[in-house]
């Protein structure tokens, strides 16, 4: 959906995939400088994936494997579920990097605006592609939800559990970021009565004598400014290399 107001109740958004040559974003729901508001929905089983890159052509990225948050957008969701939803960056062609996965569940970019109160993330996961021959995996960043440079998310009394962020297989394995939820540098995330915990951040396998890609933030990885209240649990998250529930 671009520009515009939509609202969605008592919704179901299942099973959608975006398969782009290029960039991909959105499987579920893209919202692209317009307002969304949703109300008790499920978002569940939907996928994002980056192009698969041809010889020395990198694979392409893919942003919210669920619901893409883009360009300007306010949203607001309140008693949805984001279950089994997949941001996976395409495979490098030969020579040439995965692509990035930001956020599996969840990706707010482009100073857009979210806000989440009652929500369940369960089971998503930020991939990232494969390198081609020689090359290095991508990244998989924000299992649960990702916030990009100059996006703002508020979450409260909400979930987030068994999400994963999963670096791409490589000659240098990539990176696993944030497997309940990663903050770029320039964006901000602010948690209150929430539980974020066994989720998972890891790194990606070295291929042809490479180095293992790191897993970092198991539960929260932040570069931008994160707050959470006492009320709010961040526990039983790990990540391969460090910050198992936050990181770096």
């Amino acid at each position: 959906m671009t520009g515009g107001s939509t609202t969605l109740t008592d919704s179901v958004i299942k099973a959608n995939e975006v398969n782009s040559s290029g960039a991909a974003q959105g499987g579920g729901i893209y919202c692209a400088g317009s307002l969304l508001s949703l109300a008790d929905c499920k978002v569940n089983a939907n996928q994002a994936n980056g192009g698969v890159g041809t010889s020395d052509v990198a694979g392409s990225d893919a942003t919210g494997g669920g619901l893409d948050i883009a360009l300007n957008s306010t949203a607001t969701v309140s008693n949805t579920t984001f279950q089994n939803n997949i941001a996976s960056g395409g495979v490098g062609g030969d020579g040439a990097n995965g692509g990035n996965g930001y956020g599996g569940g969840i990706a707010v970019t482009d100073t857009s605006s979210l806000s989440l109160t009652g929500i369940t993330l369960l089971g998503n996961h930020a991939l990232g592609g494969a390198g081609g021959s020689g090359a290095d995996g991508g990244n998989g960043e924000g299992g649960g939800v990702y916030v990009g440079t100059e996006g703002t998310v508020t979450i409260n009394q909400s979930h987030l559990g068994t999400n994963q962020a999963l670096g791409g297989n490589g000659l240098e394995g990539g990176n696993g970021l944030g497997g309940g939820c990663y903050v770029a540098n320039g964006a901000s995330l602010a948690v209150t009565d929430c539980s974020i915990v066994l989720n998972s951040a890891l790194g990606g396998e070295e291929q042809q004598g490479g180095n293992n890609g790191e897993g970092i933030g198991g539960g929260v990885y932040t570069l931008g400014t994160f707050t959470y209240d006492t009320a709010t649990s961040i526990r039983l998250n790990h990540a391969s290399t460090s910050g198992d529930n936050i990181g770096p």
